[in-house]
């Protein structure tokens, strides 16, 4: 697959992530551009590495591939870890 500008549209995620009356917020370092040092929730963009170079789930499609991105994006946040176990975007009763 030829790799293009990466800009030409951008795919999100955020994580409202709650736990026995509490939600996940970090800071923003204060060496960044752009809101430095404002709160928020994790998340980040998609990267074109992140399905790229992945086998597709089915013929036509990277299923999950948002979802590998998000766990990504919260990992690299500091002092947070992620159970595998844990499936973002299903509810647990």
């Amino acid at each position: 697959m030829e790799r293009q500008n990466p800009e030409l549209h951008r795919v999100t995620a955020t994580a409202i992530i709650h736990k026995d009356g509490k939600y996940l917020i970090v800071k923003r370092s204060l060496e960044k551009d752009v809101f430095p040092g404002r709160w928020y929730v994790p998340g980040g963009g998609l990267e074109m590495e992140d399905y790229i170079n992945t086998p597709k789930t089915t013929p036509d499609a990277w299923y999950y591939a948002v979802e590998n991105s998000l766990k990504r994006e919260i990992v690299k946040e500091p002092s947070v870890l992620f159970h595998p176990a844990l499936r973002l975007g299903k509810r647990r009763s």
